[in-house]
């Protein structure tokens, strides 16, 4: 076929049925995918001898795309609506910040009108759902140069001078690099660096200041675990450089910001004497750090916030406990055991009506040997009355006792206490699973 002066093929994948099978049956037959497969070699084969363009149409009942260039089939979409509304109509239902990603997604033609209708119909009304859609359908759309630099870039906050660098990333043209993979974690590529503001992944940060640029903080929720699953350590390299900048002469902003790269590089160390003024965030680095089943490293860290910011932290308090637990669960000493038991009973006190922390005391109580029997019941029919409708208050409670009791070797002791309050347990989803056990 041929129009305007291109040349072209269209494979019909659908038409390429040489034997007596039903449609149904072609597809799961061996023989027959292997005969499809040669024929279709064939023709890929022989059409780029012949002609400039190949078409694989595995639909043919779907019209050729519009935007492509000298295209073989002008009909037209019959559920495309006739008049679609403007792009203007779609930028309230997101954030200023989102919406020039919106227009620069339709002005480029990477979505036409009624495709970004249909987006937002598949949405079905979920919050926020259309956002994260219109931001996923930009990243796509970007040249590979432009995600590598925008993840690279999520790994800094606030707003970034372009000055042959941006913010600590010297910027770099191809040509610049030569494919050195050693300066990753130091250099972005320019032209990526570009992309983004063309998008609208990076923004001006004030009018007065054309070099000062920032990203918005949906796209950096977007590539920032990007980021971490596709460069981790990258990621790891560049927070740990700004991590070790020198605090004298830093402003309080600065500061702040060699906190956060010390977190998030996991140096506990330089975590700890970069906490200047709050010890939030060491909480998060704690919390990682016992999910990567560092128990005994996480327990130091909680220790440093209660020692250096809050003595009154339950949560510090708790997950102390919990982590001296873990790390000491094949053989505690007396000594060990007793500040474990400290740690669960002080977040106890601090926090009287949070039912994990209570269950927690007296689990860690019931697997040492002591008969917590009596007050299990008593804090029981407590909650009972109180939080009846509430089972995951109740699950909360009881479950760390139950399985105290079982790491205690005490299976007599937990059989009764199922015995006297099975039925109330087992209207909670999660017990009713740790019951059948």
């Amino acid at each position: 076929m041929s129009k305007g002066g291109y040349c072209a093929v269209v494979v019909d994948l659908d038409g390429l049925d040489t034997g007596p099978l039903s449609n149904e049956q072609m597809w799961d037959d061996r023989d027959f995918s292997q005969q499809r497969r040669k024929l279709l070699d064939e023709v890929i084969i022989a059409s780029l001898d012949r002609f400039k363009f190949l078409l694989l149409r595995p639909r043919p009942a779907l019209s050729v795309s519009q935007r492509l260039a000298g295209h073989v089939d002008e009909r037209e979409d019959s559920h495309a609506p006739e008049n679609p509304r403007p792009v203007t109509q779609f930028l309230p239902l997101l954030t200023p910040e989102t919406q020039p990603i919106l227009r620069w997604i339709v002005d480029r033609g990477i979505l036409p009108i009624r495709d970004v209708e249909r987006l937002l119909d598949a949405c079905d009304g979920v919050a926020g759902e259309f956002e994260r859609n219109v931001l996923a359908t930009a990243y796509e759309s970007i040249p590979p140069a432009a995600r590598t630099a925008g993840k690279l870039l999520s790994t800094e906050r606030g707003i970034q001078t372009r000055n042959g660098h941006l913010g600590s990333f010297k910027l770099a043209r191809p040509r610049d690099s030569g494919g050195d993979t050693s300066q990753a974690s130091t250099t972005l590529s320019d032209t990526g660096v570009r992309a983004l503001e063309a998008c609208s992944f990076l923004q001006d940060a004030c009018a007065e200041r054309p070099s000062a640029l920032r990203m918005p903080r949906g796209v950096r929720s977007m590539l920032r675990p990007l980021a971490l699953l596709d460069q981790p350590f990258i990621v790891q390299d560049v927070h740990q450089r700004l991590s070790n900048r020198s605090l004298e002469s830093a402003s309080l902003s600065e500061k702040l910001e060699i906190h956060h790269h010390a977190v998030q590089s996991g140096d506990h160390e330089r975590a700890l004497t970069t906490s200047l003024y709050y010890g939030s965030d060491l909480r998060q680095l704690a919390f990682r750090l016992s999910l990567d089943g560092q128990y005994a490293q996480a327990a130091r860290v909680y220790r440093d916030i209660l020692d250096h910011f809050d003595n009154e932290d339950a949560y510090a308090w708790e997950y102390l406990g919990y982590n001296l637990a873990l790390a000491n669960d094949k053989a505690m000493s007396a000594e060990r055991a007793e500040e474990v038991r400290q740690a669960f009973q002080r977040a106890h006190e601090l926090d009287l009506h949070n039912p994990l922390y209570h269950g927690r005391f007296l689990g860690f109580r019931a697997q040492c040997g002591e008969d917590i029997s009596i007050e299990f019941s008593r804090i029981l029919a407590k909650f009972q009355r109180e939080s009846a409708e509430r089972a995951d208050a109740i699950s909360y409670l009881t479950e760390p006792i139950l399985r105290g009791l079982g790491r205690g070797g005490l299976s007599n002791r937990r059989r009764e206490l199922i015995a006297q309050w099975g039925a109330l347990l087992a209207r909670s989803p999660r017990l009713r699973v740790l019951l059948g056990e």
